[in-house]
């Protein structure tokens, strides 16, 4: 009597990101990240009041990042605009 189990199908073992990918982004959709890359080795703190905590939180919470990423995008967004 045949089992009526299904068999599982073996893994794709290719890696996805192996060949060409460029048609898989827009162009024009992409934005100079110089510093978000390099390791994070020093803390900085701040002291800023509960009303701008909440206000960089619901912004990070909107761009769907992070709130500590979301700054140091800020930051560095600063940063470039004044070296431009």
């Amino acid at each position: 009597m045949k089992s009526s189990k299904k068999t599982k199908k073996k893994s794709d073992n290719r890696d996805p990101l192996a060949g060409d990918l460029t048609h898989l982004f827009k162009e024009g959709g992409w934005k100079q990240v110089r510093f978000e890359l390099q390791p994070k080795n020093k803390t900085l703190t701040v002291r800023v009041s509960d009303d701008l905590l909440e206000a960089v939180k619901e912004r990070a919470k909107e761009a769907g990042i992070e709130y500590q990423r979301w700054v140091r995008m800020a930051l560095e967004h600063l940063v470039e605009k004044k070296a431009s």
